[in-house]
């Protein structure tokens, strides 16, 4: 995922105005764009517009927190890549704005995995999702432990518990 790339170089750079210009390209709309003409191989290339984390959020996440995939293991990486650049940027003072963990869409993602786990231990393989009779639950407790710290709910810490093996 390139925003999280982008958001760990511009912290580390830290450096005014620059740092400010590379996080807010992490945030603007966009995304691969491509331009034909004959100064490129093969009379194509392709550019990147913005890193798009907002618009994902307000128009691919929808109000339960799922992503636009029908599997649930490919939603789960929907909040994975999103938990690296809010991680990098959680406590990063410089930009306060982009404080993802108080962001709505961002929070609500966390809410969309637990409901799906059946008898505490599986999650039905919907779509691609593992694989046909091999039950499982693809959460991680950490993301549990984190969304415990961050909003205090106390279901993340029982989920986090349970992923842990009780």
């Amino acid at each position: 995922m390139h925003q999280s790339t982008l958001a760990m170089a511009a912290v580390v750079l830290d450096e005014e105005g620059t740092t400010q210009e590379m996080l807010d390209f992490n945030f603007k709309s966009g995304g691969m764009e491509r331009i034909n003409g004959p100064e490129y191989p093969n009379g194509r290339k392709y550019i990147l517009t913005g890193g798009n984390i907002l618009a994902l959020l307000v128009d691919d996440v929808d109000r339960d927190g799922a992503g636009n995939e029908a599997s649930p293991g490919y939603n789960s990486l929907w909040i994975n890549q999103m938990m690296m650049v809010a991680d990098v940027l959680d406590g990063y003072d410089r930009y306060p704005e982009a404080d993802l963990y108080k962001n709505v869409k961002f929070r609500k993602m966390f809410q969309s995995h637990y409901p799906l786990i059946m008898i505490g231990h599986y999650i039905p393989s919907i779509g691609d999702s593992g694989g046909t009779g091999l039950p499982g639950i693809s959460l991680s407790k950490d993301m549990f432990v984190k969304a415990y710290q961050k909003f205090g709910d106390p279901i993340y810490a029982q989920v986090a518990y349970m992923l842990n093996g009780n």
